[in-house]
This record gives C-alpha cells, structure tokens and sequence, in this order.
C-alpha cells in the first residue's frame, strides 16, 4: 500500500511533540500544509483535497501571545498521524488523521509530499 510508504517518510522526520510552525490552508481549500523544525524544517503537504474537518479542543484557549502580540509558544503539538487509503467515487484518496493537541484534523487528498530542508 502506497499509504503505509507515504507513513514512513512522515515518521522518518520525528514529528512526535514537535510544535507546529505554520498551519495553512490555501484559499480555495484544495492544500494543506503542515511546517515544523526538528534539526531542519519539515513540511507535510496535502494537494488536490477534497474534505478538510478540524476540531479543536474547548477546553484549551486559542492563546499562544503575549502582551505584544508576539507568537511565544507554538499553539499546536504534533502527536499522531495516520493515513489509510479509500476509494470515494470511483476516486482513490489518502484519509489522513493528524492529532495535533488540542486541535484534530482529518483530509482527505490525493497527494502527499514530505518536504525537508
């Protein structure tokens, strides 16, 4: 399964407890992409997306500023990510959980790339 391959490259970046740098998802919600550092940056990128659900935690408040309005802590922790591929309209997606405490997010894309640099 292309799915599992795609896993390991994820996991070779060591992502587990990783403070998420940037979240982002473009304008027509049709990409995700996922940046943190662990001794060089890493980006997880989700194109061609077809569902994008997010679910954040109420009882953690979306607070990661100071007083100056300065970003002091990364508001999202990477915890787990799996991906399982499915066929949806005679489509086959890759399904991708990501728990990034307090915020879970689900996609569902076509493609997957690792970048790290």
């Amino acid at each position: 399964m292309k799915s599992e391959i795609i896993l390991k490259e994820i996991e070779k970046c060591n992502y587990w407890d990783m403070g998420v740098d940037e979240l982002a998802i473009s304008s027509y919600f049709d990409e995700v992409s996922i940046s943190f550092f662990n001794e060089k940056n890493v980006t997880y990128k989700f194109s061609n997306c077809y569902k994008i659900i997010s679910e954040h935690c109420m009882d953690f408040d979306k607070i990661g500023y100071d007083e100056n309005g300065e970003r002091n802590l990364p508001p999202y922790f990477l915890q787990n990510i799996s991906i399982q591929e499915i066929e949806i309209n005679n489509r086959m997606l890759y399904k991708v959980v990501i728990d990034m405490h307090p915020l879970d997010i689900e996609i569902w894309c076509k493609d997957i790339s690792v970048i790290s640099n």
